[in-house]
């Protein structure tokens, strides 16, 4: 499941100047912690973080004096609110076969018939919360949108089930929506 191995070192001291100190070296301080375990302080490199984030990937090893922690999710960024530069990782250590609730990207493939009819697309939910086992998370949620007319809207209760994974967001919620032409719906007015 991970194809990433990031390298971690552990950090000792904890806090505000700590974690700022840490940044400075160009890495980022992070947080390891899985079921009734003892959580781990690390630093982890900013590159190399980044890298990872950049290819959407979820789950990462992490390789931490010799010993290597397999399935580790990323649970959490945190941000800097005007630099958007990440100031701090949660890693939460995965057990097979038990469920996790997870946040994903959505992912629209395919381009509407509607388009073509000169309707404009607007994608209404970005995210969506799942319920899945490890061994089954997927990077996005894919979404075939191809077959969707002008002035059509997909709801989550249109979705196709996958049987890897339990959508958590409400049937009559809207993911993406065709809108009619401007000319057809000045027309009909």
């Amino acid at each position: 499941m991970s194809s990433v191995t990031l390298k971690a070192s552990p950090r000792e001291a904890t806090g505000t100047n700590a974690s700022r100190r840490v940044r400075v070296s160009e890495n980022i301080p992070a947080v390891y912690y899985k079921g009734s375990e003892e959580p781990l302080s690390l630093q982890v490199n900013a590159k190399e973080f980044g890298n990872a984030l950049k290819e959407h990937h979820r789950v990462v090893s992490l390789e931490l004096d010799g010993k290597t922690y397999e399935n580790c999710l990323i649970r959490e960024v945190q941000r800097h609110p005007v630099t958007g530069e990440v100031t701090h990782i949660d890693f939460q250590g995965l057990e097979a076969g038990k469920t996790i609730r997870v946040t994903l990207p959505i992912q629209f493939n395919g381009s509407p018939i509607g388009i073509r009819q000169g309707g404009q697309v607007r994608r209404l939910l970005h995210k969506a919360t799942i319920s899945v086992k490890p061994e089954h998370l997927p990077r996005f949620i894919e979404v075939e949108v191809a077959q969707l007319e002008a002035s059509q809207t997909m709801l989550v209760r249109d979705l196709p089930v996958n049987e890897n994974y339990k959508l958590l967001v409400p049937d009559h919620v809207a993911v993406i929506q065709v809108t009619k032409p401007r000319a057809a719906t000045a027309a009909s007015s």
